[in-house]
């Protein structure tokens, strides 16, 4: 044990620093994403003590010491991502560079989690394949780089739980079982649709030793007992507002909207071949628009976790039925069908946050595949040079063409700034009216206020387009302490931005229009200002 610990800990801390080198230029750039920013912006208010013009419609706060203290960013939506950002921000200050680094290194913590967990279950190979080729797996490197739909939490909390419930089963622990529950309720917290992944895997323990889990809760109900006390205790807000919450996603409305089910599948597929990202940044934020073109990143992962499946099947059906080793195959296979199939099932998990809820079973797939056909049980065929051969050359290819993807789409970012949405013209914005505190800036589209939050202490800010969305007409000054930001029709959701630049362009005969542009020279969006009338 302590040498495999060494060994598993130096292979880590490896791929961690890795992580850390592949997601340096990251740190600025693309630009600050306003799903990204929400979480940095709560808890930079509670650190300055307000919120200089508000957040999004949906976002709680209770009074701590006189200040902001996060509580729900929307709804359904916890504010365990602000809590995590408080003591770094509080040390490094709340920055950009400094948001991305806690990402990363967020994203390290993950991954030691996922090691420690798969070797105790599987072994220490598969801990240690696996462990790469998550660090290398695009979707898992830029969502826990760019994080947004908080989905670094729901990872630290998955594989978090997953290592303490072991622990606690093994051990019959009614602590390991408190922790457990503790850090599972978290997840629940975190984001409700943490209760697909739950769900799935609870499921899959059930079906491979149900029989053995009601024996030990039978002869040590303590353990289950603190496992339910501990998951009340972290996931106690949310379970407050389940009614609220579980009425509006399973609403008529939100469970039947057009083409969901196709976007989930081009989801779903654009995660398994890595191009997700790259078609993100090059469509600038579009969803719609992002499948329209063929991507120019591909890697064999989905091809592989098809294949690792039915070798892990196979592999599965050799092993004694009551070894530990076939039971722990079968959980992640089941595991890995479960959550996917929730996470379809869920309405309106149409973005890659929801889809990689089944991490990281893939990846423990196609890791526990590759050291079974190396298994000596496997010499009784044929066939087990070749198979040898076969699941070696696709794990490379897997992490070369993984890495390959990563590169490219860091090169698209690097060449753009980020496109649409992504655009760091809005943090050249940023730093250019932070010491105007004079002005008002005004959002006339979605996609502006969240980051000015973070970004800016100097300008008040408001967000006009809401009260637009809601059918009411806003008051928008022309004077020289007012400044307002709108997006070109390309990247546009709000009609206000259009029809103000229309009536500027018709009769602002004091107004300057500025356009910000991404790298390449293309409009990210407009911004507005005038001179006194």
């Amino acid at each position: 044990m302590k040498r495999d610990s060494s060994i598993l800990l130096g292979a880590w801390l490896v791929l961690a620093a890795f992580l850390f080198a592949l997601g340096w230029q990251n740190l600025t750039a693309p630009g600050l994403f306003y799903d990204e920013a929400i979480y940095g912006g709560l808890a930079r208010d509670f650190l300055i003590g307000h919120a200089p013009g508000g957040h999004m419609p949906g976002t709680a706060t209770v009074a701590v010491f006189d200040r902001p203290f996060p509580l729900f960013v929307q709804p359904y939506l916890g504010a365990l991502k602000c809590w995590l950002l408080l003591p770094i921000f509080k040390l490094l200050g709340a920055t950009l560079p400094v948001l991305r680094a806690a990402n990363l290194a967020f994203s390290a913590a993950a991954l030691l989690l996922c090691m420690l967990w798969t070797w105790r279950l599987l072994g220490l190979a598969e801990a240690l394949l696996a462990g790469l080729l998550l660090t290398l797996d695009p979707a898992f490197f830029f969502l826990g780089t760019l994080d947004w739909g908080s989905w670094l939490p729901s990872l630290l909390c998955r594989l978090g739980g997953f290592y303490l419930a072991l622990l606690a089963w093994r051990r019959q622990q009614a602590s390991w079982a408190l922790a457990a529950g503790l850090v599972f309720g978290l997840g629940l917290f975190n984001k409700i649709d943490f209760g697909v992944i739950l769900a799935g895997t609870a499921l899959a323990a059930l079906l491979v030793g149900g029989r053995s889990i009601g024996v030990a809760f039978r002869e040590r109900p303590k353990v289950p007992l603190a496992a339910l006390l501990g998951f009340l205790l972290g996931a106690g807000p949310v379970l407050a507002l389940s009614r609220v919450i579980l009425r509006a996603v399973f609403a008529p409305q939100a469970a039947g909207l057009p083409g969901e089910l196709p976007e989930k599948l081009h989801t779903l597929g654009a995660m398994y071949d890595g191009s997700y990202f790259y078609r993100l940044m090059d469509a600038g934020g579009l969803f719609d628009k992002m499948y329209q073109a063929p991507s120019a990143v591909w890697t064999p992962f989905g091809l592989a976790v098809v294949i690792a499946a039915l070798v892990l099947a196979g592999d599965a059906w050799l092993c004694p039925p009551e070894s530990a080793l076939r039971r722990a195959k079968v959980f992640v296979l089941l595991s890995a069908a479960f959550v996917t199939l929730g996470a379809l099932a869920l309405p309106g998990a149409v973005r890659l946050h929801h889809t990689t809820l089944v991490y990281p079973f893939p990846h423990l797939l196609i890791a526990a595949a590759g050291v079974a056909v190396w298994h000596r049980r496997w010499r009784a065929f044929a066939f087990h040079r070749t198979a040898r051969v076969l699941m070696t050359v696709l794990a490379l290819l897997v992490a070369v063409c993984s890495l390959a993807a990563v590169q490219r789409t860091q090169d698209l970012i690097r060449e753009t700034g980020g496109r649409g949405w992504w655009s760091d013209a809005l943090v050249k914005f940023a730093r250019e009216i932070n010491p105007r505190s004079d002005v008002t800036v005004g959002s006339l589209d979605w996609g502006f206020n969240e980051p000015l939050e973070f970004l800016t202490d100097g300008p008040r800010l408001a967000e006009p387009f809401w009260q637009a969305a809601r059918g009411q007409t806003p008051v928008l000054p022309r004077d020289s302490h007012h400044v307002y930001l709108a997006h070109p029709p390309e990247f546009s959701l709000s009609p206000l931005g259009s029809q103000f630049l229309e009536s500027v362009a018709r009769q602002g005969t004091n107004a300057s229009v500025h356009a910000w542009c991404d790298r390449q020279g293309k409009v990210a969006f407009y911004s507005v200002s005038f001179t006194a009338p």
